[in-house]
Formats: structure tokens, sequence, C-alpha cells
């Protein structure tokens, strides 16, 4: 996260491109789990992000624009580095969530609704000059999943969205601890679709994992969602927590 934030801070964003590539195509993580990647990027966009978030506290959107300008116009300096891509897409999700708030969405004014939507969509047109498969990118993958909540539907796309990032790095429980938490009915999908993602998620890395798919995906839906002890098969998890 330093790092991150050092290089960010001298302007040296070709470095940093380059160390959130190579850290994202050599699939390296934090001892918990979490993509090196990630940290960079966070790191990266810390201090925008953090300005542009006094300014939606203040309610100045003009403010908050000229936060996240500078890191649009690194975007455009290097449009082929999709290292610093990831890091200037995700400052625009981390400022949409802060239009967004906490409050309940038809209480929302009018100007943090456009906002959110907007960053989201800005966060969407720099990921789509991007290939994940194409560049062995599984932080690209990553990116898409969290634009899911600004999708129309994004109950018919959240499995595949998944999918596709636990494709690219199936050694990392993070994605498929994610997904159990998409999936649950209060997110996008239902208790039943848990059930078949997690076996879906089981047979897809068992060269790795061996059951431990299965158990990965409701782990944490089982920590926020006590209903979803119903859906979940009592031996199968606990075959898969072994192997874990």
């Amino acid at each position: 996260f330093d790092k991150g934030q050092f290089l960010s801070r001298q302007e040296n964003w070709t470095e940093l491109g380059r160390l959130i590539r190579e850290s994202d195509k050599a699939r390296s993580a934090t001892p918990g789990g979490v993509p090196v990647s990630r940290v960079l990027a966070a790191g990266a966009r810390h201090d925008a992000v953090q300005a542009a978030v006094d300014e939606v506290e203040a309610q100045n959107e003009r403010g908050a624009r000229a936060s996240i300008d500078a890191l649009t116009e690194v975007n455009e300096e290097y449009p082929d580095d999709h290292g610093v891509a990831m890091a200037v897409s995700l400052a625009h999700v981390d400022i949409a969530w802060a239009w967004r708030g906490e409050g309940h969405w038809h209480q929302l004014p009018t100007v943090n609704k456009g906002a959110f939507y907007a960053h989201f969509r800005a966060a969407a047109r720099i990921l789509d000059d991007f290939d994940a498969f194409e560049l062995d990118a599984p932080s690209l993958a990553s990116v898409r999943c969290t634009l899911l909540p600004a999708e129309r539907r994004p109950d018919l796309r959240v499995a595949d969205d998944f999918e596709d990032l636990i494709d690219l790095d199936p050694e990392c429980p993070l994605h498929m601890r994610d997904l159990g938490v998409n999936l649950l009915p209060d997110w996008y999908g239902s208790y039943e679709r848990l059930e078949i993602e997690a076996n879906r998620t089981a047979s897809r890395t068992a060269d790795i994992w061996g059951t431990g798919g299965y158990a990965w995906t409701y782990l944490d839906a089982l920590l926020i969602d006590d209903a979803a002890f119903d859906a979940v098969e009592p031996e199968f998890f606990v075959s898969g927590m072994r192997d874990i």
C-alpha cells in the first residue's frame, strides 16, 4: 500500500503500472490472500479518492470532479497500461460509493444518484479497452465484478463475471468468497443459485482445492446470512473445509 501511494505521489506511474501488472501476472497475494495488485492499486489511488470523498461530504460536485481529473489525465497518458487502468477505474468506483452513502436510495439527492452512475460508467469505459483473458489479468476481471451494482440486471451477469475471475485466478479464495456473498438474495441471487454455483465452482477448481471451492463459496455467505445454512450441504461443506 505504501509503495503504491509513494509511487503515485512521485507521479512514477510507469513503475507503478509495471508493478501492478507483474504482481497480477504472478498472482502474488498477501498472507491473508488479498491480491498484491489490489493493494498496490489501493495505495495508488488513496490520496485522490480521499480528497474526492472530502468534497463529496461537502456536497461539492465540482471539487469532487477535480480530484479525479488528475487520475483521468494519468490514464490518458498511459492508454495501454492495464495496471494504471485498474487503479483509475477503482478510484471511480470508490468515489461512486462515496456519493451513494449509506442512506436509502429513494432519499438520496438527484446529484448523488447521477454521480454514482456516472463514476461507474467511467470505470466501465476504462475497462472496455482491455481483455482480461488476453492480458492474463485477473485484476481486470475483479474490477468488472465490482461494477455489478450499477448494472441494469446484475443478476444476469453475476455468475458469469465471477466465473471469469475465478477461472483466471483459481488459487485465490477471496474471489470465491465474494461470489457467495453476491449470490445471496439481498444481493443478486438466491439460495438455490448459491448452491448451484458453489457446486460448479468446486467442480472447476477441483484440481487445486478438491471440494474446497464449495466451502469457500459458502464461507462468507454463511457469516452474513443465517438462512444460507438451510441451503448448504453439511457433509460437502465439511469435506471442503478438510480439503482446504
